[in-house]
């Protein structure tokens, strides 16, 4: 029997979540420039020290998978409506049905996996970069807006956040607030440069 979720998981869970959303999107356009299909210039840094405490802290997290991606899109789909029509085989699905959708599980289980696959890859940049790159082209290919990618970061940590705490703390939330910039920073540059292959230039 399949774990029930609610959809207003992060309106029950603390009576502040919604300003830790807040504070979460406003410390995250800090990293990046979630309005704008081109990336900033300077590449999100991630140091030796935040990429070890990814792959630890994502160890902690290995039995809530699909809850984590599930909560991940309940956000993301409560905060922006729109996003939901992007998804061909959940658009029409209604709100309240959402946390039963089995195609929405399976998206949040694609996600995850990418997450996986990333922290995997952290220790090899080059590795790391062709994997988000990769996912960057994907979304170019069918229609995702540049401008949705960076918020899928702050409903992500949100939904991690829940689940590590009472371990979450401010250099955990700094890593993978790290990791999401530098995800965001490589799909719009691959997404930029398959829509204007002059518009970017390597940058080191």
């Amino acid at each position: 029997m399949g774990a029930k979720y609610s959809r207003r998981t992060f309106e029950d869970s603390s009576e502040d979540c919604q300003r830790q959303k807040s504070i979460l999107v406003r410390r995250f356009s800090l990293f990046t420039s979630p309005k704008s299909a081109v990336p900033p210039k300077a590449v999100p840094h991630i140091t030796d020290e935040e990429r070890q405490l990814l792959v630890d802290s994502f160890g902690n997290l290995k039995n809530s998978i699909s809850q984590i991606g599930v909560l991940l899109f309940i956000g993301l789909f409560e905060s922006h409506p729109e996003m939901q029509g992007f998804f061909g085989d959940i658009k029409e699905c209604p709100p309240h049905l959402l946390p039963q959708s089995k195609q929405l599980r399976t998206h949040a289980l694609r996600v995850m996996g990418f997450i996986e696959k990333c922290i995997s890859r952290i220790h090899t940049p080059e590795r790391l970069d062709a994997i988000i790159r990769q996912l960057g082209r994907h979304h170019f290919k069918y229609g995702a807006p540049p401008g949705y990618i960076p918020l899928v970061g702050p409903q992500f940590i949100l939904a991690i956040r829940m689940t590590l705490d009472p371990q979450w703390d401010a250099v955990t939330e700094d890593a993978w607030l790290n990791l999401f910039a530098y995800i965001a920073y490589g799909m719009k540059q691959a997404m930029a440069s398959s829509s204007h292959p002059d518009l970017l230039t390597p940058t080191t």
